[in-house]
Parts: C-alpha cells; structure tokens; sequence
C-alpha cells in the first residue's frame, strides 16, 4: 500500500482493536482489494471524499446509499445541529414529526402516513 501509507498505518493499527480492522464488513479493506484502493476516509463533502492521505475521489458509494443528498451539505447540517440543540432523543413527538409526514403525504400520492423508525429493524417490524 506504498500509496495509501497512513491507511496502511491505520489499518494494521485497527486490525489489533477490531476483528478484521473495521466496524462493519462492507467498509473492511477485504471488500475492496487490499492495496488497490484506500481504506480509511478523512472528510467528505457534496460527492468527494477524501482518503487519510490525501487523496480525492468522488464517492459513488456515497455511505453505502444512505447520502442520498451528499456529504456535509450545509442545510442538512444545520437542520441536524437544530435539531440536536433541542435534544437529540424526544421522549415525546415533535412538530417536526407531523410537519415531515404532512410533506410526504403531498409529495407521495399513495403516502397516507408515515412512519418514522431509528433502525432497520425497527422498519422491518413495523
């Protein structure tokens, strides 16, 4: 990995902390050909990233299909830390909620209602 030194030095670092040297198996350096492509990403923003040495690329992969809007956009930003400023976690429902479901249903003609889940397999069970 004579290109990607500081990924290389992150992923043997990783490899003794995490099984396989990361969290999950689809961002693992097997996935992708170890030695061929980098393994450790630094910033990303719109649809760029930036590996730990330096390296831009565009991200086609852009968080595994969950960015569909594109990294660090400055609108999304701000709604989150918004949102965050008024707890991160509601024990109760928030205005936010009805005002989201309310733009889905007008944007999505079959959209009755909406329901909104934290997890994958909260959206299975529900």
């Amino acid at each position: 990995m004579d290109h990607y030194p500081e990924s290389s030095r992150l992923l043997n670092r990783a490899r003794t902390l995490t099984p396989g040297g990361s969290q999950t198996l689809s961002r693992s350096a097997s996935m992708w050909g170890e030695g061929g492509a980098p393994v450790f990403q630094d910033r990303a923003k719109g649809a760029s990233l930036w590996d730990v040495d330096g390296h831009r690329y565009v991200d086609f992969l852009m968080g595994l299909g969950a960015v569909g809007l594109g990294h660090a956009w400055e609108a999304v930003n701000e709604a989150a830390f918004d949102a965050a400023r008024r707890g991160g976690c509601p024990s109760l429902s928030t205005r936010l909620e009805a005002d989201l479901a309310e733009a889905l249903k007008r944007i999505i003609p079959c959209a009755d209602m909406s329901r909104f889940v934290k997890t994958g397999t909260e959206a299975c069970m529900a």
